[in-house]
């Protein structure tokens, strides 16, 4: 048996074998697709899992009342890599469609079912997500209560911070943002969205890093030099001269500041001025002044 068409077994054995009709709003997100399945790599065969979240859905079944579910949910499906492609064409974020499903079952194979008990005995807890195999896209249907749904999923919401000011919701990935100067040019920062009080002990950090910019920023460029300088040395400059710490620092231009947690912590991000090929430097901080886990 290919690995193709062991996937596929599995798939199967994952889903009713009943074909019904709903409506769903897609999630913020598009359609994505990986490559691995039961904590190992597939060989030169395998299907690609694509799936995309689903923000609400509803029964089309005749006779069913079209309850809104808004609980985690889930279509998936296996598709080879231009099958992939055809359908992040055909199924897009933030859009309603009418769809041919086959409902997940909850089945796992014993070796998901063994790395799943291993898992738990160790306190890992999980999110149970209701699973639809894509069968068929069908022509749209008008369902009142998802456009409601994607009415307000699509409405920009705004967080008003006492620190910074006016923030707009990333929806993609959860977060509030906005630009601010710092030492003359404008950057990202962004705040994990959360109840309102820690969003605004969140910004507060923000706000305090910006209150004493040179501050950070020198200590930030600094930490990032003694961790990252001897490895562009070694591995990166080419034929260019090496660079001592100082030189590293001063390349170093601050593009965002991320906090997740109302404990002063932070995470930034600089532009490597071409020094790793143009990837990103990222470290985490600390209000107490202290850095962490610069890397590339």
């Amino acid at each position: 048996m290919t690995e193709s068409s062991e996937q596929l077994a599995r798939q199967e054995a994952r889903f009713d074998t009943d074909v019904v009709e709903i409506a769903v709003v897609t999630g913020p997100n598009g359609v994505t697709g990986h490559r691995t399945e039961a904590g190992h790599l597939l060989g030169a065969d395998e299907l690609w899992t694509a799936s995309i979240d689903l923000a609400a859905w509803v029964s089309l079944v005749p006779g069913s009342r079209q309850e809104l579910h808004t609980k985690r949910a889930q279509l998936v499906r296996l598709v080879d890599k231009s099958e992939l492609a055809v359908l992040r064409e055909s199924i897009r974020r933030d859009q309603i469609y009418t769809l041919q499903v086959r409902q997940g079952n909850g089945y796992l194979s014993p070796s998901e079912l063994t790395a799943r008990n291993r898992l738990a005995e160790i306190g890992f807890a999980f999110d149970t997500v209701d699973e639809f195999l894509l069968v068929d896209i069908l022509p749209p249907r008008a369902v009142a209560v998802l456009e409601t749904v994607l009415a307000a999923q699509t409405t920009p919401q705004t967080f008003e911070s006492s620190a910074l000011g006016s923030m707009i919701e990333d929806r993609a990935v959860g977060w509030f943002t906005r630009r601010m100067p710092w030492f003359g040019r404008e950057i990202e920062v962004s705040v994990d969205g959360a109840s309102a009080p820690q969003m605004q002990k969140t910004t507060r950090t923000i706000a305090t890093l910006a209150d004493d910019a040179d501050l950070w920023q020198t200590g930030a460029a600094a930490f990032a030099a003694q961790e990252l300088c001897p490895l562009y040395n070694e591995s990166w400059r080419e034929d260019t001269t090496p660079l001592d710490a100082d030189e590293f620092a001063a390349r170093l231009r601050l593009l965002s500041i991320h906090v997740g947690s109302d404990d002063g912590s932070f995470s930034l991000e600089f532009d490597d001025d071409d020094m790793f090929g143009g990837h990103s430097i990222h470290l985490d901080g600390s209000l107490n002044g202290t850095f962490t886990n610069a890397g590339i």
